[in-house]
């Protein structure tokens, strides 16, 4: 697993007192409606509980650029087609859930 984390080199400084840049970068965060939290059974979770988050996603954009001083970007979105969240169930089969088990 690769942890998205923001590198300290990363995280814009402000002079602002109060203020805490996120540690994580924007697009890594992903929420869920009530009715999906009840399909997947998550309903109980508290703040701060981890789970384990297996996905399947079509890509839907791909974007790249280049700028004149030599610095670019690159960015993909991703749109969730299926997905599973273990929060302490009992192990599944996570490849035949996404690609069709013979279950």
């Amino acid at each position: 697993m690769i942890n998205l984390k923001n590198k300290e080199s990363d995280v814009a400084k402000s002079e602002m007192v109060d203020y805490e840049p996120p540690a994580y970068p924007y697009g890594a965060q992903i929420h869920l409606e009530k009715e999906h939290l009840e399909q997947l059974g998550l309903s109980d979770l508290e703040v701060g509980d981890e789970v384990q988050i297996v996905a399947k996603a079509h890509v839907t954009d791909h974007s790249q650029h280049e700028h004149i001083d030599g610095d670019g970007h690159e960015s993909m979105g991703f749109q969730i087609t299926d997905i599973d969240i273990d929060a302490g169930a009992p192990e599944i089969d996570k490849i035949g859930l996404l690609y069709g088990g013979d279950d």
